[in-house]
């Protein structure tokens, strides 16, 4: 069994978060399915600074629903 968790399980454990993670398994779409957390934050400049240390098969979601004010039109 892979170490991690599942991205479905992401959704509880950090809601409204930028969660920055390596990529263990993925779907044929090659869509993450199994990710291991490296880091998290509701600020994405906080994760910036651990991405640009970080190497491997990442991944950078916003977990939940985008706030109004960061949506673009």
């Amino acid at each position: 069994m892979l170490d991690g968790i599942s991205t479905a399980y992401l959704n509880r454990l950090y809601p409204a978060q930028w969660v920055l993670a390596e990529v263990l398994d993925a779907d044929a779409r090659k869509r993450p399915t199994r990710v291991r957390v490296i880091a998290h934050s509701a600020n994405r400049q906080d994760i910036h600074s651990v991405l640009m240390q970080s190497h491997g098969h990442l991944v950078l979601l916003f977990v939940g629903a985008p706030r109004i004010d960061s949506v673009a039109f």
